[in-house]
């Protein structure tokens, strides 16, 4: 129980500065689907960015929060690799880097939350094995844990504490929405949606 609450309170820390980047995003595209009224002062959008910012920035501690996220993804994965395979939770999907494997999904099923949800699973498995290459050169590079660590963040830790909160949110959608009684259609995306669109049709039609 100890050890699954510290799995719950390392990785929820990591989410919160994923579901702020999600807001902000949100926000920035809802101003550009109003065109020209997206800059009106009276839909609010403007003020609603300018007071998201905030959650971004603070000292900083988005990214220390996100740091802790993918320290935990990496002792995780680092288990793994010697042979000890996570218990349950949200990283139960990992792989060691010579079997990471993706289900074939043919070209109607993609747009399935399935689907989406096993390329996202893909890609932080891929993100992972990665990130802990790059943390093992840098230790060879470097000598400390201090500036390996740093050398590795940016452009690797950084981008699978993010995949890692957008599956973790995929999978969450995909549990509400199949434990609703009335079934929703989503047989692909369409031409125009982004990842984002999705969401809100889906969210639209469950209310039909």
């Amino acid at each position: 129980q100890a050890e699954d609450g510290i799995r719950d309170f390392c990785l929820s820390r990591g989410l919160g500065d994923v579901y702020k980047r999600q807001v902000q995003r949100g926000l920035q595209e809802a101003r550009e689907v109003c065109a020209g009224l997206g800059y009106s002062a009276y839909n609010r959008l403007g003020a609603y960015i300018d007071d998201n910012n905030v959650h971004l920035t603070w000292e900083g501690d988005n990214n220390v929060l996100l740091q802790q996220a993918c320290k935990y993804i990496n002792d995780t994965y680092m288990k793994l690799l010697k042979g000890t395979k996570p218990r349950g939770g949200s990283l139960s999907f990992l792989q060691p880097g010579d079997k990471i494997t993706v289900q074939d999904i043919s070209v109607e099923d993609v747009g399935k939350l399935e689907s989406i949800r096993a390329i996202m699973q893909f890609r932080v498995n891929v993100l992972a094995h990665s990130s802990t290459m790059k943390l093992q050169q840098n230790m060879s590079k470097y000598g400390n844990n201090f500036d390996a660590w740093n050398a590795s963040l940016q452009y690797y830790f950084k981008p699978l504490g993010l995949a890692y909160g957008d599956c973790y949110c995929a999978g969450e959608f995909e549990r509400v929405i199949n434990s609703t009684q009335d079934p929703v259609s989503y047989t692909h995306l369409r031409a125009h949606e982004t990842g984002r669109n999705l969401v809100c049709r889906l969210l639209l039609e469950k209310k039909k």
